[in-house]
C-alpha cells in the first residue's frame, strides 16, 4: 500500500474508530438505562420499532450513499450541483414514500406482532424519516471527501443526546413511554442534522434546476444497492421479527439483549467499511479491479485479529456481562450472546466482499447474492425458530452465514484471485504491525 493511501486509511480511520467507540460507550449505557426503566414488553416493542427505523435506515444508505459516493469521487465529474441537488431530492422522496406506506400498515404491522404499542411509534417515525433525509445527505457528503471528522460529531451529538435523555430518566427513577422516548429519538436526530449541515456547509452544492440525467443515473445504480441494503436488513432483522410473530414481544427483548450486547463488537468492521468504500471506488477507478484483491485480503486480516481476542472474551464471561449489563432477568440472553459473538467473525468476510462488489460496478450481482443470503435466513428460521425456540432464531443466523462464506469465497476465489490462505497469512502480518499501526493512529 503506497504512502498516501496509508495516510488516508489512518487519518479517516482514526475518526471513524473514536466515532464508532464513543458511540458504543454510548450505546452501552442507553441499552442498560432502557431494560432498567421498561419491562420486557415495552422494550420487546421499542426493538421492533428500532428495526423497523434500522430497515429504512439500511434502505436509504444503499440507496443514496454509495451512489453519491461513487459518482463524486469519479474522474472529471462535472454538474456537482446538479448531482447533489438530484441525490437530496431522492432522499426526500424516498422518506415520503416509506412514511406513507408505514402510516396505511402501522396497525396491521402492530397487530401481526401483538404489540399495540408500536402504533404511534410508526407515527413519529415519520417526522424521522425526513430529519434523516437531511442527515445522512450531509454525512455521505463529507463521507466522500473523507471528512470524517464532522460525520464523527455529527453522531455522536446524536447519540450522546439520547442517551442523556434516558438517563435522566434513569437517575430519578420515572417511568418512561414509548412515545416520548420516540420524540427524544427524533430531537437527537435533529440535532445532529443540525450540525451535519454546519461541519459540510463548505461542500454543499446546490441547483434550483434539477438535472434528469443525474437522477436516471443515481436510480439506476442505487435500485441495486438498495435492493442489496433491504436483503442484508431482512438477513438481520429476520430472527426478530419471527421472534414476534411466534412467540411475543418479551422473547423479542431477551433475544435483543444478546444481539445489542453482540453488535457493540462489531464498531472495527463498521469503522473499517465506513472508510473501505471511498478507498475501494479510487481504486477501481485508477488501478482496476485487480488492485482490490489485496485491499479485501488486508481488510479482512485486520478485522479478525482484532475481533478474535473480543470474541473469546465476551463468550467466557459472556454471563456475566449479560447480568450486568440487563441484569438477571434477561440471564437466559447469556446462552445465545455465545452464538451471535461467533457472527462477529463471519460477517468480515461477507461484508468486504459487498464493499468490492459495489466499488467495482457490480452493484447488481451483490443486489442478487445478498437476497440469496435473505431467503436462506428466512427459510431457516422458518424451521428452527418452531423447534428450538429463541435459541433456534441464532442458529438459524449463524448457520446462514457460515453457508453464505462458503459461498462467498469460492466466487472470490474465482474472479479475484482472493483466498483464504493469504487471509490468514495477512492476519500474522497484522498481529507483528499492530501495535505500530495503534501508535501511528494515535500519533496523528
Amino acid at each position: 500500500m503506497a504512502k498516501s493511501d496509508k495516510q488516508v486509511w489512518i487519518s479517516s480511520g482514526k475518526f471513524t474508530l473514536l466515532e464508532r467507540v464513543a458511540m458504543l460507550v454510548f450505546g452501552v449505557f442507553t441499552f442498560h438505562f432502557l431494560v432498567s426503566i421498561l419491562n420486557k414488553e415495552d422494550y420487546g416493542t421499542w426493538m421492533l420499532f428500532i428495526s423497523i427505523h434500522a430497515f429504512i435506515d439500511t434502505a436509504r444508505s444503499g440507496f443514496f450513499k454509495n451512489p453519491l459516493i461513487r459518482f463524486l469521487n469519479q474522474k472529471e465529474v462535472l454538474r456537482q450541483e446538479s448531482l447533489q441537488t438530484s441525490s437530496l431530492l431522492l432522499n426526500l422522496g424516498f422518506s415520503i414514500i416509506f412514511s406513507l406506506i408505514l402510516l396505511l400498515a402501522a396497525i396491521p404491522i402492530a397487530n401481526s406482532w401483538n404489540a399495540p404499542g408500536l402504533v404511534p411509534l410508526i407515527y413519529v417515525n415519520v417526522v424521522l424519516n425526513v430529519v434523516l433525509s437531511f442527515f445522512t445527505h450531509y454525512e455521505y457528503i463529507q463521507a466522500a471527501r473523507f471528512r470524517f471528522k464532522g460525520t464523527m460529531i455529527g453522531n455522536l451529538i446524536r447519540s450522546g443526546l439520547m442517551c442523556a435523555a434516558v438517563f435522566v430518566y434513569y437517575i430519578q427513577d420515572v417511568q418512561l413511554d414509548l412515545w416520548t422516548l420516540a420524540w427524544y429519538f427524533t430531537a437527537a436526530a435533529f440535532a445532529g442534522a443540525a450540525y451535519m449541515f454546519f461541519s459540510s456547509r463548505d461542500l454543499i452544492l446546490f441547483s434550483w434546476r434539477t438535472d434528469k440525467s443525474w437522477i436516471k443515473q443515481l436510480f439506476n445504480y442505487g435500485k441495486y444497492t438498495l435492493g442489496t441494503n433491504l436483503s442484508a436488513v431482512v438477513m438481520r432483522n429476520i430472527d426478530t421479527w419471527m421472534l414476534g410473530w411466534y412467540i411475543s414481544p418479551a422473547a423479542v427483548a431477551i433475544y435483543a439483549v444478546a444481539i445489542r450486547i453482540a453488535n457493540l463488537f462489531e464498531v472495527p468492521t463498521m469503522a473499517l467499511a465506513q472508510v473501505m468504500f471511498p478507498q475501494a471506488v479510487q481504486k477501481a477507478e485508477s488501478e482496476g479491479p485487480a488492485a482490490l484483491k489485496s485491499l479485501y485480503e488486508n481488510s479482512v486480516a485486520t478485522l479478525q485479529v482484532m475481533l478474535i481476542p473480543l470474541v473469546i472474551v465476551v463468550i467466557v464471561f459472556s454471563d456475566w456481562i449479560v447480568e450486568l449489563i440487563a441484569g438477571p432477568e434477561y440471564a437466559e440472553a447469556g446462552f445465545i450472546l455465545n452464538i451471535t459473538m461467533l457472527y462477529g467473525l463471519i460477517i468480515p468476510f461477507n461484508k468486504q466482499m459487498g464493499i468490492l462488489l459495489d466499488a467495482v460496478g457490480k452493484a447488481k450481482t451483490n443486489m442478487l447474492f445478498v437476497a440469496r443470503n435473505a431467503i436462506i435466513n428466512v427459510v431457516l428460521n422458518a424451521l428452527l425458530i418452531p423447534i428450538w425456540g429463541i435459541p433456534g432464531a441464532a442458529w438459524a443466523s449463524l448457520f446462514t452465514m457460515l453457508l453464505v462464506m462458503g459461498i462467498n469465497q469460492r466466487y472470490l476465489n474465482k474472479n479475484f484471485d482472493v483466498t483464504l490462505a493469504a487471509v490468514f497469512g495477512n492476519m500474522l502480518k497484522v498481529s507483528k504491525e499492530l501495535p505500530a499501526r495503534a501508535k501511528a493512529i494515535l500519533n496523528r
